[in-house]
């Protein structure tokens, strides 16, 4: 009977065990965040599950950021954007996808920044570009990668109510670039 239950018990840790060894060590090593970025905060990416929910961490706007312009906040809760500003209830999730390239940077890493300048709230989110989008790949052509989409969920109340411009950021090294098409929440 001894036996029978360590053999069980075996069978049941070592599958876990092996997972666990495996996620750590595929998990890889994530960018230090941008200067004035607070402390890091997991990465997110969109897989066939569905967008992974992350939190927002304060961020400083910095007055030397550069311009992109390949990119675009697409929809919000899977609604495109039809005027702005989107009215956001503060009581629930929210999805946002799109896509982002900055074919400049080496080595970028990807924020949603949404800012409500008249409070002084500054608030970041990482994305990772992971869904490939043939649409985007044919008319950009090839200086953007066939997985440029993105989609992360923020979750309820991440945020205080406000007006936030909403906008995308590459980090690479020192180099902060902005890709803006005109987006606009209302935190309620």
């Amino acid at each position: 009977m001894k036996t029978r239950h360590t053999f069980r018990l075996f069978t049941t840790v070592l599958p876990l065990a092996v997972a666990c060894v495996l996620a750590a060590c595929s998990g890889g090593s994530q960018p230090p965040p941008p200067e004035g970025a607070g402390p890091a905060a997991p990465a997110t990416t969109a897989a066939a599950s569905g967008p992974v929910a992350v939190q927002p961490i304060a961020f400083t706007p910095d007055p030397k950021a550069g311009i992109f312009t390949q990119c675009n906040i697409e929809s919000l809760d899977h609604a495109a954007f039809q005027a702005s500003p989107v009215e956001v209830a503060l009581t629930m999730p929210h999805s946002v996808a799109g896509w982002v390239a900055e074919p400049h940077a080496t080595h970028p890493v990807y924020w949603l920044r949404l800012e409500d300048k008249a409070q002084g709230r500054y608030f970041q989110v990482p994305l990772v570009p992971s869904i490939k989008r043939v649409d985007v790949f044919t008319a950009q052509g090839a200086s953007t990668p066939l997985a440029s989409g993105f989609e992360l969920t923020l979750p309820d109340h991440v945020v205080p109510a406000g007006h936030y411009h909403t906008y995308l950021a590459a980090v690479d090294g020192d180099t902060t670039s902005l890709c803006d098409n005109g987006r606009f929440f209302d935190f309620k």
